[in-house]
């Protein structure tokens, strides 16, 4: 019945409806496309560096093979309890890691609060990942070169045999 009262003119036509699904198609696949263009970043195992035997160093790896990664905030921080424990990087804000290449960051210090106002020193606060539930996070936050698009890890490790000077670091399973 409402068939008979429509006009045949207001039915959109055949031809409309597959150039409206063509651009639909087009659109989620440009969508989908634009969003692999984020970085692709690999944390290594940390270790106490050679030169001072103080200094926590994390590897990281671009795995990406054709684009760089930017803007790379790294974030190394102690994790105990309920409490969180930041230490300071060599590279506040790296420019940018190439494809293919691994740069060290060094965490060599505590943050001004911990130092400051909790009174805490350096070695302190590396005691702290001796203890049992004690575990070490290193965070990333990057964008791609291309698209700017933003993409953050995270990995966490913990000391193995409880010395981490000795034997170093070992990856929680998550």
């Amino acid at each position: 019945m409402f068939l008979l009262c429509c006009k045949p003119d207001c039915w959109p036509d055949c031809s409309d409806w597959i150039i409206f699904s063509l651009g639909v198609i087009v659109s989620i696949g440009w969508a989908l496309y634009l969003y692999s263009f984020r970085p692709k970043l690999e944390i290594g195992t940390p270790e106490i560096s050679d030169l001072d035997n103080h200094s926590i160093v994390v590897p990281i790896k671009n795995i990406n093979k054709k684009r760089n990664a930017t803007r790379l905030k790294v974030e190394v921080s102690i994790i105990e309890g309920g409490k969180t424990y930041h230490l300071i990087n060599d590279s506040d804000d790296f420019a940018f890691l190439p494809a293919n290449k691994i740069r060290k960051f060094k965490a060599y210090k505590i943050g001004n609060y911990l130092h400051e106002i909790l009174n805490l020193s350096y070695g302190d606060a590396l005691n702290v990942l001796n203890l049992p539930n004690a575990k070490l996070r290193v965070r990333i936050h990057a964008t791609d070169s291309f698209s700017g698009l933003g993409e953050t890890f995270e990995k966490h490790f913990e000391a193995c045999n409880k010395d981490y000077k000795k034997c170093g670091f070992k990856p929680l399973e998550s």
